[in-house]
């Protein structure tokens, strides 16, 4: 995937992208939140499966959009 210089872009640009990606980090939470839920229920139900671990495996993805919203929040930051 191509790598985006935050440097290059303008403030219009990390305007939009930050507001993108604090969609994309609240979504993303929310469907971890109830992939959790769903988990405790499922276990408490049928028992311990692979499947309520599935939460766990989706947190890197939770990881790298808050990783870039914090990027391009500390770019704009230090325009200001």
């Amino acid at each position: 995937m191509r790598e985006i210089q935050l440097r290059r872009l303008s403030n219009d640009n990390l305007h939009r992208r930050r507001a993108s990606l604090k969609k994309t980090l609240i979504f993303v939470t929310g469907v971890i939140v109830l992939m959790f839920a769903a988990a405790i229920v499922m276990v408490t139900r049928r028992g311990f499966r692979v499947i309520t671990l599935l939460p766990v495996f989706c947190m890197p993805l939770l990881v790298l959009v808050k990783k870039n919203f914090e990027e391009v929040d500390g770019e704009l930051k230090s325009r200001n």
